[in-house]
C-alpha cells in the first residue's frame, strides 16, 4: 500500500460510497492482518471532498498516476495507471484543480498539529495527523458520508 521513503503521495476521494471508508481507515490504521502499515509519518495528503465525479485520482510524485472509476452499479469499477512522465504532468494539473473544489478536510500524514493555507481567497486548514486521536477523526468522517 505504502511508500517509498522520499515519495509523496496524494489522493482526494469524494465522500460519496460508504465502502470508500475502508481506505480512509486504511490510511489512518493500516491492515494488520495483512500487514500493511498506516501511512502516518509519511509523505502523503489525503482531501476529502463532497465532490462526486465518477472518478478519484491518487497522484504519486511525478512518476504515477492512478484514476480509480467508480460506479455506483458496480458495472464499471476499475482503475487506470498511468507512469509516463507527460502524461502525469497533465494529470498533476487536473489534481491541482480539484483537490480544493467542495473540500471537508486535509490531513497532512506527515505533521503534527493543523496549518492553514490560502488557496484562491479561502483559507483551507490542513490537519496534521500525528499525535491526532485517530479514533475520534475515524467517527467524524464515517459521519461526514452522504
Amino acid at each position: 500500500m505504502c511508500c517509498e521513503k522520499n515519495l509523496e503521495f496524494h489522493r482526494i476521494i469524494a465522500l460519496n460510497i460508504l465502502d470508500k471508508y475502508t481506505d480512509i481507515e486504511a490510511y489512518f490504521k493500516g491492515i494488520p492482518a495483512d500487514g500493511i502499515p498506516s501511512f502516518i509519518g509519511k509523505k502523503f495528503t489525503l482531501y476529502l471532498t463532497d465532490n462526486t465525479n465518477n472518478f478519484e485520482l491518487v497522484v504519486i510524485g511525478n512518476r504515477e498516476v492512478f484514476v480509480h472509476f467508480n460506479d455506483p452499479s458496480g458495472l464499471m469499477d476499475s482503475t487506470l495507471r498511468m507512469s509516463h512522465p507527460n502524461v502525469v504532468a497533465k494529470f498533476e494539473s487536473i489534481y491541482e484543480e480539484l483537490q480544493y473544489k467542495r473540500l471537508h478536510r486535509v490531513y497532512d500524514f506527515s505533521s503534527k498539529g493543523d496549518r492553514v493555507v490560502t488557496v484562491g481567497s479561502t483559507n483551507v486548514t490542513i490537519i496534521g495527523v500525528l499525535g491526532l486521536d485517530v479514533d475520534a477523526e475515524l467517527r467524524m468522517i464515517r459521519g461526514l458520508f452522504l
